[in-house]
């Protein structure tokens, strides 16, 4: 009976000593290490230096216009707009500690350009020094540290999310993903509950920045995992669900903003070309992973009718790779590590459930290469530790292309300079023409007034995507400004036949048709307007006028009221009521209105002149 008990004592002694190992390699890491701050400090430096062209950059004319330079809510600071940010949505999309961001930087600095691209930048150089931190307390190893984090901070595919003033969604979700991730493992390793508070709160400010960081819970569970928890334990799920809830609510209303314009559906692109899209994808992400050039700003569909052959191929290749990475992880548990984690970051932007035009996306890739990343250099590791003599040819090939990709980066910071930069840089760059680089560039040649060359992108455009609504609407507006009325004319008619419920488009040719006279075809292209939308304010502007070239001078009175009751107080639309009234020989209806446009703006002197011809009358 001794015995049995001795023996049972020694199982048990055997037990607590494999638990004990368990928990040491689980916190094998120092919590302070005395990090060499060269490091950091070289880090930091060699990020400002590639990313410097970048501070040059103004606004381009992609989303910039939309989400900034033309977005109300991010122009100052009021209860309203604090509001608007947190129940609506910008774009399809919801930001809203985003918007705050952003609306900091455009009243620091008067809606300048610059100080956006300062904050992304400075925003991007802590999210490397994060970095560092992280890999140290998952590996321990400081050269694999400062490798993982130049290899994020100087990456070009990062240039998209730096550079682009719009993309500050990026650099914000990535720095509270990076602090919540730290957070938890300090939690688990110190376990100290503030610490889950922490990573529970960045994890929130982190979907307050962006959706892309509803994958999070994902990542905690892969952490736990790595870090010999299981899964199933009843306080690991419990310690989720507080995640996982946040990461439904974001998700939900992140699909009911895009469920009209942004999400592409199924009957789109049917189930099995999603498989093949979402392969492709996740395989050329891995390849510009290690060969980032060229690079686009914007990656379309093939041509849906007619998918190259070997795009079919891509889900064995996807799966390949994965099968590989997962069966050398066998000996170096971090290579599946760094897989999964860039797999479930990095799934909600693969195109089974496709946003926008666009198969892929440089932003995309912000944190989800980290995974690639540590995997890489703990992949080195691994095969060098018995191969001494490949360490130094190792590091300076490694130095050779950190310095080649940190070149890489400064020359893509630089075509983000404006509209013209980028979008030539993608017609130059891209094998096949694409639509939108060409309608984009002559949107900005439109904003610059050199018209011509604006026309003749548009030309390139249509060429390429025949009645594309989009690009019709532009050229019409070129035309329009050129006085080329029936071109201009000509391309709002094709609009109406894809678009017949665009009240825009209605009213602007019932704009033109009063131009050129054809009265009867105006006065049926305002009725349609109002059928559309009876509230569309600059419908009853152009009714006024052409009721008072057909000499129905109350009725042109009618609708510039309207107009006013709609749009509000208009010094130019009071001169309009004071010349009909004075047509009308109402002398002092016609003083009223034309004593207001001059209340308005005292100084037009088109206005004075009215008056004092109205009051000598």
């Amino acid at each position: 009976m001794a015995q049995k008990k001795k023996k049972v004592s020694r199982r048990q002694s055997a037990a607590g000593s494999r638990k004990a190992a368990k928990k040491v390699s689980r916190n094998s890491q120092p919590e302070t290490p005395n990090y060499p701050w060269w490091q950091l400090a070289l880090i930091a430096l060699l990020t400002f230096i590639a990313f410097f062209p970048a501070l040059d950059n103004g606004f381009v004319n992609w989303d910039d216009p939309k989400y900034i330079v033309n977005n109300e809510v991010v122009h100052s600071f009021s209860g309203e707009n604090l509001a608007t940010s947190f129940t609506e949505e910008v774009s399809d999309n919801y930001h809203p500690l985003t918007n705050i961001s952003q609306t900091i930087d455009w009243v620091l600095g008067g809606g300048d350009a610059g100080i956006f691209h300062i904050t992304s930048l400075i925003l991007h150089i802590i999210n490397a020094l994060l970095v560092f931190f992280l890999v140290m307390m998952l590996t321990g190893k400081q050269w694999v540290c400062m490798g993982v984090s130049l290899l994020f901070s100087l990456h070009p595919v990062h240039v998209e999310s730096v550079a682009w003033a719009t993309e500050r969604k990026d650099v914000l979700y990535g720095l509270f993903f990076l602090l919540s991730l730290i957070s938890y493992l300090k939690y688990l390793r110190q376990e100290k509950s503030q610490f889950y508070v922490y990573a529970l709160i960045f994890g929130l400010l982190s979907m307050f920045s962006k959706p892309a960081a509803i994958p999070l819970p994902m990542v905690l569970l892969l952490i736990d995992y790595f870090e010999g928890r299981k899964l199933m334990d009843q306080k690991v799920m419990l310690e989720k669900l507080p995640f996982f809830a946040m990461a439904i609510i974001f998700g939900l209303i992140t699909v009911s903003f895009q469920a009209d314009n942004a999400v592409r559906t199924f009957a789109e692109v049917g189930f099995g070309e999603r498989i093949v899209f979402a392969s492709y994808s996740y395989v050329m992400y891995i390849v510009k992973f290690f060969f980032p050039y060229p690079l686009y700003a914007f990656y379309p569909y093939p041509n849906l009718s007619d998918i190259p052959t070997w795009y079919y191929g891509m889900p064995i290749v996807a799966l390949a790779i994965t099968g590989g990475v997962i069966w050398l992880g066998r000996k170096n548990k971090f290579l599946w590590f760094g897989l999964l984690f860039f797999l479930l970051v990095i799934s909600i932007t693969l195109q089974l459930f496709a946003v926008g035009g666009a198969l892929m996306a440089d932003r995309y890739t912000y944190i989800p290469y980290i995974g690639l990343g540590i995997a890489l250099l703990m992949g080195i590791d691994a095969w060098i530790a018995k191969r001494k003599n490949l360490q130094k040819p190792l590091l300076v090939g490694g130095i050779a292309a950190l310095a080649i990709f940190g070149a890489l980066t400064w020359q893509q910071a630089e075509t983000w300079r404006d509209g013209e930069a980028l979008w030539t840089n993608l017609i130059e760059r891209s094998p096949t023409p694409v639509r939108i680089a060409y309608t984009n560039r002559g949107d900005f040649y439109k904003g610059e007034k050199q018209y011509e060359k604006a026309i003749a992108d548009f030309n390139k455009a249509l060429e390429i995507s025949p009645n594309e609504p989009g690009t019709l609407r532009l050229r019409a507006k070129v035309n329009f400004d050129l006085q080329r009325y029936q071109q201009s004319l000509a391309d709002y008619r094709q609009v109406v036949i894809s678009s017949p419920e665009d009240v825009e488009v209605w009213s602007n040719m019932a704009i033109i048709q009063v131009l050129t006279k054809q009265y009867d075809d105006a006065l049926k292209s305002l009725d349609r307007t109002l059928q559309i939308d009876p509230n569309y304010a600059p419908t009853y502007k152009t009714q006024g006028y052409l009721n008072n070239e057909l000499g129905r001078h109350q009725a042109s009175i009618q609708a510039y009221q309207k107009f006013l009751q709609l749009q509000g107080a208009d010094p130019a639309i009071y001169h309009s009521i004071a010349l009909s009234y004075q047509q009308l020989g109402n002398r002092q209806k016609a003083l009223e209105a034309i004593n207001e446009a001059i209340r308005l703006n005292p100084n037009a002197e088109l206005y004075q002149q009215l008056r004092q011809q109205i009051s000598m009358q």
